[in-house]
């Protein structure tokens, strides 16, 4: 992991092909065009970025949430280490900030909420070694 220079969280980055710029998926997801050169971003081919990262410097455990439309998605690496010390703590829930979005985690119930939408989704923590038994779309919504 290391410091996105957009947000300066912790996360799994991605080089920007435009310049020497490196950001992690949620910044990615947010600009057209580079902050640092301004010029356009070429998103990254998700099977290749996920062939770089996924099983490097992956915590044991990694929090999943199920897509809309079948598979599973993961967490940023910054919001699993949030999930995994309040799971540990014993809370019995924990509200995130996730792409514009207040997520509300209720761990009892393995479910996640939008608290604007009401929507919920299932989540999961699994063994990182227990990934290939799940159907990984990519991460935190990034298609």
């Amino acid at each position: 992991m290391e410091e996105c220079q957009l947000c300066h969280e912790d996360n799994f980055l991605y080089e920007l092909k435009c310049c020497t710029s490196q950001c992690c998926i949620s910044c990615l997801k947010s600009f057209q065009n580079c902050p640092n050169c301004n010029r356009q971003i070429t998103k990254p081919n998700i099977d290749n970025y996920f062939g770089n990262i996924l099983y490097r410097n992956l915590p044991r455990y990694i929090w999943l949430y199920r897509g809309m439309n079948n598979g599973w998605w993961i967490f940023s690496y910054s919001h699993m280490k949030i999930l995994e010390q309040e799971y540990k703590d014993n809370n019995d829930s924990v509200t995130l900030f996730i792409c514009g979005k207040n997520i509300k985690i209720v761990f009892a119930e393995n479910r996640q909420y939008n608290l604007t939408t009401n929507v919920s989704r299932e989540i999961r923590r699994i063994n990182r070694d227990n990934m290939d038994q799940y159907l990984i779309k990519g991460l935190s919504g990034m298609k």
